[in-house]
């Protein structure tokens, strides 16, 4: 308490009394040493309050100053100037300043590199020192210059210089290929005097083809681009019998693609059921097939019924196949049963039967031979579906009054069923997509022929022949229709035509047809 009344006491009398400033600052010094005091706006002689408070215990009242080491700076670097610092408390009591980088250092004006860091400055060049660059003449394999100035300092061109463009090959004449000056060779139009065939390449089942092109045989340019022929259609041969069947076993038997052996349909044989020979067509003779499990009825042997029932078995084994010309020129037969299990009918089987008039084919028949039945008096005929191409001249010369061919076939082959003359109706499937030349020729009584829509390609002759007392024939055809041979149809044909004159002039249409009578199915011809 006693100090405090004695501090007051001083500074009233600091106070009342006009000291000189040296000493008034270090009265004022000592009492905030020992006490803390403090002044407002760090102003001790304003008029304002002043208020003491307890020194801090641990804060420096005698500072111990050092110096603070200058570092110089370099053209790299920034320094920092000298400074001092309290060693027992850390106060900076003068901050170091920092110093900027100094230019750099050369030995002179034209000097690039700075004798300190290495940097390279920039110098422009005054090109006092040039010389002369020497014109060069162009030629086929160079380009030339004109004449120039070069600065020996700096190597800028100051002065011409320019390039010349080159000059053109000198050649001895137009067919010359190499130029006389630099040997190069020059390319020329090859007049493609000598030509060599590029083969065609017949597609398969399995590859697409080519067709026939042509190169050049000096430069080997293609002249003829080969084009890519799609792949055919697989090849169906005859059934092969895999598994003969038994008496308790079923068997099995297979078709497959002649070219690439690619199975195409499989059938089961049913077991074979006690077959009474009564009844049954004997003497023929028969061949082991190669698959050793069938037979082939060759001939006829000593075979002289006339009405033929064939065996379904022989030795134990199916018959699937009657052999080419097996009853060829038979003029006894008037009738034959074809039994269940049969597969093929081979060319001219029953060629020439003159007196053959009945006739029954299974269903299980999928291949009828050229010539199966030509010259027969067949009556009527049932077909079956399995068959899927009827060839050409298998029933020529027949006595059918109705024609009717079952869904699936796809072409009636030439002359298939010519000279049918008795002829009245010809009901076609919407399976059929060709008809061969002369397949429905001399039918004078047919009046009225209908083709299905897919119906592509129509041989020469097909339909033709004039209907008694010159009685109109009406033939229905779709747009689809694409190539009509030559004498099509009859004279007095009528076609309608379900498409507009531009669609039918668009078919190729051999013009040895006559000119038929067209008009449109659904109204009259569009022009």
């Amino acid at each position: 308490m006693k100090i405090r009344i004695t501090a007051l006491v001083l500074l009233i009398a600091l106070l009342c009394v006009n000291l000189c400033s040296c000493v008034a600052g270090e009265i004022i010094e000592l009492v905030n040493n020992i006490w803390g005091v403090i002044f407002p706006n760090d102003n001790p002689k304003g008029d304002t309050n002043i208020y003491f408070e307890l020194p801090d215990p641990e804060r420096c009242t005698a500072h111990s100053i050092v110096p603070l080491t200058p570092i110089a700076p370099t053209c790299q670097t920034p320094g920092v100037a000298g400074g001092q610092v309290c060693q027992k408390c850390g106060v900076v009591i003068v901050p170091q300043i920092e110093l900027a980088v100094t230019d750099h250092i050369y030995d002179g004006i034209k000097d690039k590199d700075c004798n300190v860091c290495g940097f390279v400055r920039e110098i422009k060049c005054d090109h006092a020192n040039t010389k002369i660059l020497e014109a060069t003449a162009p030629s086929c394999a160079v380009t030339g210059r004109t004449q120039g100035e070069e600065c020996v300092d700096c190597g800028k061109i100051i002065a011409g210089y320019e390039i010349i463009n080159s000059v053109e090959h000198t050649y001895d004449d137009a067919d010359d290929d190499t130029c006389n000056v630099c040997s190069y060779v020059r390319k020329l139009a090859c007049p493609h005097r000598i030509t060599n065939k590029l083969a065609r390449v017949e597609p398969t089942c399995t590859e697409t083809g080519l067709t026939q092109g042509l190169a050049c045989g000096h430069c080997g340019e293609i002249l003829l681009a080969q084009q890519p022929i799609p792949t055919i259609s697989h090849i169906e041969g005859d059934w092969i019998v895999d598994v003969a069947p038994t008496e308790e076993e079923e068997g099995c038997m297979h078709t497959e693609c002649t070219m690439c052996h690619t199975t195409l349909q499989e059938r089961v044989l049913n077991a074979i059921t006690p077959e009474s020979s009564e009844g049954i067509s004997e003497g023929f003779n028969f061949t082991l097939n190669n698959d050793g499990n069938s037979y082939t009825l060759t001939d006829v042997g000593a075979c002289v019924d006339t009405e033929i029932v064939i065996p379904k078995y022989y030795n134990g084994k199916p018959v699937t196949k009657i052999g080419e010309g097996a009853f060829l020129n038979n003029a006894n037969i008037v009738s034959v049963v074809i039994p269940e299990g049969i597969l093929t009918i081979g060319g001219g089987a029953f060629r020439g039967c003159v007196a053959l008039a009945s006739v029954t084919i299974p269903s299980t028949i999928t291949s009828i031979g050229e010539y199966a039945f030509y010259n027969c008096a067949i009556t009527s005929l049932s077909l079956p579906e399995g068959l899927r191409e009827i060839k050409q001249y298998s029933f020529y010369g027949c006595d059918f009054t109705t024609i009717e061919i079952p869904y699936g076939v796809i072409s009636i082959g030439n002359g298939a069923f010519a000279e049918c003359t008795l002829v009245e109706e010809i009901v076609l499937p919407s399976s059929i997509e060709a008809i061969g030349k002369e397949a429905f020729y001399n039918m004078p009584l047919v009046t009225s022929i209908n083709l299905p829509k897919s119906v592509r390609t129509i041989g020469d002759k097909a339909f033709n022949i004039s209907t008694p007392d010159g009685a109109e024939r009406t033939i229905s055809m779709h747009n689809y229709v694409t190539k009509i041979g030559a004498y099509a149809f009859a004279t007095n044909s009528n076609i309608k035509y379900k498409g507009t004159k531009a669609e039918w002039n668009s078919i190729l249409i051999d013009p040895r047809n006559f000119q038929y009578n067209v008009s449109a199915l659904d109204g009259d011809f569009v022009d």
